[in-house]
């Protein structure tokens, strides 16, 4: 299939995973400016629907800190806006002086960026478009129906983030499983070139680990503003968990790689039984991707992790420095994910027996 073949569906994948946010932005949007112009009688209160909108933004993360900040950025440049025209009267100059003034303000109250840049906006606005002084308030009043808009559609609305973090999850997980897989059989064939792109893959998993923190990020978030909130809490305290373990996993999993690669290369063998074991663990892997998140399989995935660590443990072959280097990093591996089936991480390291018992 042609990259731009491959675009489209990802694309589509995209809308339907936004579809959510982006019906809760347009319904904000709505409600923003019909209650600033029905209820509050302001002319074309524009700032109410965009308000909302940002406050809701493209994702769930840090609404509460986006949407103060528009409100407070907007009464920044609001106040020092009416201020400078009241003194001085309009014209460029006072454009300038306004802007720069209200971001220097914001700047020294150690503001965020958002904050920064609504300040010289407004400051812009209020000079140039806002006549009468009265349209100042009423600008900070839509900002704050428009964020406070925001705030509701989030807190009551039911849909969340709920799969993303397990879906990145299982996606780092089966790719853990091809890069020891691949380890294995380019050892076994001594192919150089398999066990250099699998090195640079292994290279490349930070961009799955860096999405899978985000998704986590973004459901705690989600989490802490839902209505819905101890439930969705937990689950969120959960995800973040197995974020942080399978973070350790694949760091493990890349110095496991990287001496793979290095015995390929220098030709130092790694003894099959370690081999095996790799082998073996990556299907285990496999089984934790297919089950990840069911309950009723922890308990098989972790006899099946616990009979690794058990093999490994008794392995007496001499091991040379890359056997040695793969076998320590596969035992890690099985601690790591003794983890991922509900274990505390002493818990885990205790069912890895020790070696030449």
């Amino acid at each position: 299939m042609s990259s731009g073949g491959r675009v489209l569906p990802e694309r589509v994948r995209r809308l339907g995973r936004t579809a959510p946010l982006l019906v809760q932005s347009a319904l904000a949007a709505g409600i923003a400016y019909w209650f600033a112009e029905a209820v509050l009688g302001h002319q074309q209160p524009f700032f109410a629907p965009a308000a909302a909108i940002i406050g809701l933004g493209a994702s769930y993360r840090q609404r509460w800190r986006r949407t103060a900040e528009i409100v407070v950025g907007v009464a920044i440049g609001v106040g020092v806006g009416d201020l400078v025209v009241a003194l001085v009267g309009p014209s460029v100059w006072v454009l300038v002086l306004a802007v720069l003034v209200a971001m220097s303000l914001a700047v020294l109250l150690d503001a965020g960026a958002l904050i920064v840049m609504q300040a010289g906006v407004q400051a812009a606005i209020v000079t140039t478009l806002v006549a009468d002084p009265d349209q100042g308030l009423d600008r900070w009043l839509d900002a704050v129906v428009g964020g406070g808009t925001a705030l509701l559609i989030a807190f009551l609305s039911p849909v969340g983030p709920l799969r993303r973090p397990r879906e990145h999850a299982v996606e780092v997980l089966r790719t853990l499983a091809s890069l020891l897989r691949d380890s294995v059989t380019a050892n076994l064939t001594l192919d150089t070139t398999l066990a250099r792109r699998t090195l640079q893959r292994a290279r490349e998993t930070e961009y799955s680990l860096t999405r899978l923190r985000e998704a986590t990020e973004e459901r705690s978030d989600a989490a802490a503003l839902s209505v819905l909130r101890r439930t969705r809490s937990r689950r969120a305290r959960l995800d973040a968990d197995a974020a942080v373990v399978l973070d350790l996993a694949v760091r493990n999993a890349r110095v496991l790689v990287r001496r793979a690669d290095v015995a390929v290369e220098r030709e130092d063998p790694i003894p099959d039984d370690v081999l095996r074991l790799v082998q073996d663990l990556a299907g285990v892997v496999d089984h934790l991707a297919a089950g990840y998140d069911d309950a009723s399989q922890q308990a098989s995935l972790r006899l099946e992790l616990v009979a690794l660590a058990e093999r490994s443990s008794a392995l007496s072959v001499p091991l040379g420095l890359s056997g040695a280097t793969v076998l320590a990093q596969t035992r890690s591996l099985v601690t790591d994910l003794l983890r991922l089936t509900g274990l505390d991480a002493a818990e885990a390291l205790g069912l890895v027996p020790r070696m030449y018992r």
